[in-house]
């Protein structure tokens, strides 16, 4: 079966988190821009990074390791977005924004990781797969 050469649905919500992430974090306080905004921004783009490497890889269980490295990082993301608003460094405009953009992206990256444990349980399992 061949990959159809489009952007993954998960992909392009993880580049609307990550520039959505760097707008914001351009209008917070100067002492969280080079701490905490940073770290946000790394995680948001981590993100997209890993996805990326798992939408190249043909291998199921690197590519499943890839998206659990995705997810761990939206979690991340959502994380330090909670505690940069907590600190007023984001506003709860700004971290409600990311925060739904976070589970956005996080509902399809599982969706996609569920369909690619299931095609290695299927190759795992031939005998399965023929019955």
């Amino acid at each position: 079966m061949a990959r159809k050469k489009s952007t993954l649905a998960v992909m392009t919500k993880a580049r609307e988190l990550a520039q959505y992430v760097f707008d914001a974090c351009e209008k917070s306080p100067r002492k969280y821009r080079f701490s905490l905004c940073t770290k946000l921004q790394n995680y948001a783009l981590n993100v997209i990074e890993e996805i990326y490497l798992a939408n190249s890889s043909k291998d199921l269980g690197i590519r499943i390791s890839h998206q659990e490295r995705a997810r761990v990082n939206l979690a991340m993301t959502d994380y330090f977005a909670n505690l940069a608003n907590e600190l007023n460094c984001l506003s709860i405009h700004q971290y409600e924004v990311i925060s739904l953009r976070d589970a956005e992206a996080m509902k399809l990256l599982v969706a996609w990781m569920n369909s690619s444990k299931k095609q290695l349980e299927e190759v795992s399992s031939p005998e399965k797969a023929s019955i």
